[in-house]
């Protein structure tokens, strides 16, 4: 994943957008105390709409298949339901956004859809067959990239004004080379463009 896609990376999914081949759009509504997000066909229609409190911010994202949407911010957790019903299929309240002062709570479909990884306070990685956490990692993280790999997704986690970036192995769910990956950092440089430094 390239370094320079960093700032996209951490405000993606968040206000909403469209579905990965564009059959859905997301909007968001706030409100004084509750806030909303509606699901919406490509044609405006309406078919699910999840209302609660907030954390800070959300996370919104569609799995590659359009098959299901995670949100994260309500009542601080995480909640999926099914793109083509609007039915809830899975919340996990317990998830917690990252407390570094930005409180994101990142997620991202990955292995070929089959699992969801959720960041925040730490990593918890839900398997989608049976919406259950099949593992946690004590790895703080504000953004998460899903690329091409299927086994492998990258976190950022914020330190003192710059990002770390990990390399977590979704087999496994260990973080691979992390004594070469500690020493990395991203920070803002001129023109809002990220850049690397060790």
């Amino acid at each position: 994943m390239p370094i320079e896609s960093l700032a996209e990376l951490v405000a993606a999914g968040r206000d909403g957008g469209p579905s990965p081949r564009g059959q859905y759009s997301t909007r968001v509504i706030a409100g004084a105390a509750r806030n909303r997000i509606e699901l919406l066909r490509d044609s405006g229609a309406p078919v699910a709409v999840l209302e609660g409190k907030w954390l800070h911010t959300v996370a919104i994202t569609f799995s590659a298949s359009e098959r299901w949407i995670a949100a994260a911010g309500f009542a601080g957790g995480v909640m999926v339901w099914d793109a083509a019903t609007g039915t809830v299929l899975a919340h996990f309240p317990e998830m917690q956004a990252d407390g570094g002062g930005a409180e994101r709570l990142p997620l991202a479909f990955a292995r070929g859809d089959g699992l969801l990884v959720c960041g925040g306070r730490q990593l918890a990685f839900v398997d989608t067959t049976t919406w259950t956490v099949a593992a946690t990692l004590p790895q703080p993280a504000a953004a998460i990239g899903a690329g091409q790999d299927p086994v492998r997704v990258s976190v950022f986690e914020p330190v003192d004004g710059c990002f770390h970036r990990w390399t977590i192995n979704l087999k496994s769910f260990e973080i691979e080379g992390a004594d070469r990956l500690r020493d990395t950092r991203v920070y803002r440089g001129l023109f809002g463009k990220d850049r690397a430094a060790s």
